[in-house]
């Protein structure tokens, strides 16, 4: 009687369950990137007024940069400060006057020529 062979049913015991802890664990993950991405643009992006991109010879604006002023900052960067290459110039307005900071590859000297251009045309606005 000991010696009889008996066949259990293993899916009772281990279900395909696999797959859908994997789906679960790759939605969890994903929720979490989602949420982490809003938390730090809402928290910790910085927020500018106005986006200067220059592209090789061009230079676009984005944001409130008047446009009587975009002949004469075309001039500044592309003739007086050769700049060429990709750079990003940011600019807001806070209570104690405007707040500049810049990505890609300017000198500190062309850095503090368009702090002045910029502060001396729109400081006043």
């Amino acid at each position: 009687m000991d010696d009889e062979v008996r066949t259990v049913d293993q899916s009772q015991f281990f279900p395909n369950d696999f797959e859908s802890d994997v789906w679960g664990y790759v939605i969890r993950c994903g929720l979490a990137g989602v949420a982490l991405a809003v938390v730090v643009r809402l928290f910790f992006w910085r927020r500018s007024d106005f986006c200067i991109d220059v592209k090789g010879d061009k230079v676009a604006y984005h944001g409130r940069f008047p446009l009587a002023f975009r002949s004469e900052c075309n001039e500044l960067l592309l003739q007086d400060l050769a700049i060429h290459g990709p750079a990003r110039i940011y600019a807001v307005r806070e209570k104690s006057g405007w707040r500049l900071w810049f990505r890609g590859r300017i000198g500190d000297g062309q850095k503090q020529r368009i702090r002045n251009f910029i502060l001396t045309r729109l400081g006043s606005r």
